[in-house]
């Protein structure tokens, strides 16, 4: 074989090992807290609960409904549910104003239970939240 033959033949070799040299791993971690939930939340500091059934979608998107029963509001619930569990939402109430929730999401037992601050007004309540699977998902 004639020496600038044994060159090229060398130089693809090289380009095509280097191609190889392994993956990186995807960006998009899957989110565990992925589907459809239903349940209670009650707040000691604010004296106050009720009910709420959401969808957290597979980018953490959440959508849903959040009934507070002392007060006969129901309000829609949009956020976020990261892969790490992290809450940030905020649940519309119309002329009532405006909860603001931030904490933390856990799955435990087949429950997705929250540790959250509720911001009402001004004011920070501890928040806590349980919810079982209304579905497989969205």
């Amino acid at each position: 074989m004639k020496l600038g033959t044994k060159i090229a033949l060398g130089a693809i070799a090289a380009v095509t090992l280097a191609g190889c040299g392994g993956a990186t791993a995807p960006s998009n971690i899957l989110n565990p807290y992925t589907g459809a939930w239903s349940g209670t939340w009650t707040s000691a500091t604010l004296n106050q609960g009720g009910t709420n059934t959401f969808t957290v979608f597979a980018d953490g998107s959440v959508t849903g409904s959040y009934v507070n029963t002392n007060l006969n509001l129901t309000g829609n619930l949009v956020g976020t549910i990261d892969a790490a569990g992290n809450l940030n939402a905020t649940v519309g109430f119309g002329a009532s104003g405006n909860y603001t929730l931030k904490g933390n999401v856990v799955i435990s037992a087949g429950s997705l239970n929250g540790t959250y601050t509720t911001t009402w007004q001004g004011n920070d309540y501890l928040t806590t939240s349980t919810a079982t699977a209304a579905s497989a998902g969205p």
